[in-house]
């Protein structure tokens, strides 16, 4: 096999070589591929097979427990088996197709090494929070010519790529469909990033006293947390407020009232904690009161 794919890629590189179509882009708009597509309906057709073959299996097992008058294990457990088999098929179609329909976040990365014949890649994706290894399988069906070490790639998907994945080959210019799994960093590893600043300051602590000292919270990633990327935007939006330069600046309202969105426990994607994230904001909102109150104390002179 690697000669015809060493001669396609030399292809694709020469001065006089067919110009390869862009990969699709989730979300673009555009029309899915065809190898895509066919794919897509694969696992619809694997889906209804299974369901059907379960319906025809406990009916059939139902007449002969009738008849037989006998337990009937070994039937229950196939069509449980089968029904089993229906969803994971058709849950896997619905993910895939959401993630086609959606812009998602955009990652390049490198494949380092393939395993089962080249069905599972081991892809070099640095991500906070992650290690940089990140193991996809390629979506069953998925046609030859696969990526090979060496290869730099785009995926789609989740930000720290895990969960369904479009994995996009601009060498090739194809796209494929698969799955990505990696390890979180240790709590300890992955939280040096943002070191603990001590005690809070003083509620009359000066604005730039305050923007240090949001800026330099320490906050420990957990699977039971916040979206590590919204937390940091927003503690961003709060230190430039203290500093003066965000217009317009958030009030203590708005760090009372914020919803950050979740990781649910389980997942796998580490994110700030949530009782940390909220009892640090529950410290930030009357210093922030305190710190705007002199300007609303301006403001409403001027008004009477």
């Amino acid at each position: 096999m690697a000669g015809p794919e060493a001669g396609e890629v030399s292809a694709a590189a020469g001065g006089a070589a067919l110009v390869l179509p862009e990969p699709y882009v989730p979300g673009s708009g555009g029309k899915v591929p065809a190898q895509i597509g066919w794919l897509l309906r694969g696992y619809a057709a694997m889906a209804g097979g299974a369901f059907a073959a379960a319906w025809a299996w406990g009916i059939a097992g139902a007449n002969i427990i009738a008849q037989q008058n006998t337990q009937g294990d070994l039937g229950v457990t196939a069509v449980c088996t089968l029904w089993g088999l229906a969803i994971v098929f058709l849950v896997q179609r619905i993910r895939f197709s959401r993630l086609l329909r959606r812009p998602r976040a955009a990652c390049a990365a490198t494949v380092t090494a393939c395993r089962n014949g080249r069905r599972t890649l081991i892809l070099d994706a640095p991500c906070d929070g992650y290690r940089p290894e990140l193991t996809i399988r390629l979506a069953l069906w998925t046609p030859r010519p696969m990526l090979q070490p060496g290869e730099n790639v785009t995926i789609y998907g989740h930000a720290a790529g895990t969960g369904s994945l479009l994995v996009s080959s601009p060498l090739r210019g194809k796209a494929f469909l698969a799955t990505g799994t990696r390890q979180a960093l240790p709590s300890s590893h992955a939280g040096a990033t943002r070191q603990f600043s001590g005690p809070a300051p003083d509620v009359e602590a000066s604005g730039d006293a305050l923007a240090e000292w949001v800026g330099s919270k320490g906050l420990q990633l957990s699977l039971h947390s916040y979206e590590q990327a919204a937390v940091d935007a927003f503690l961003a939006a709060i230190r430039d407020t203290f500093l003066g330069v965000k217009k317009p600046p958030l009030t203590s309202d708005e760090v009372r009232n914020k919803q950050f969105p979740t990781y649910r426990l389980g997942r796998g994607r580490p994110g700030y904690d949530r009782k940390q994230v909220d009892a640090f904001l529950a410290e930030v909102e009357p210093r922030l009161a305190a710190w705007q109150r002199p300007a609303m104390d301006d403001v409403h002179g001027d008004t009477a």
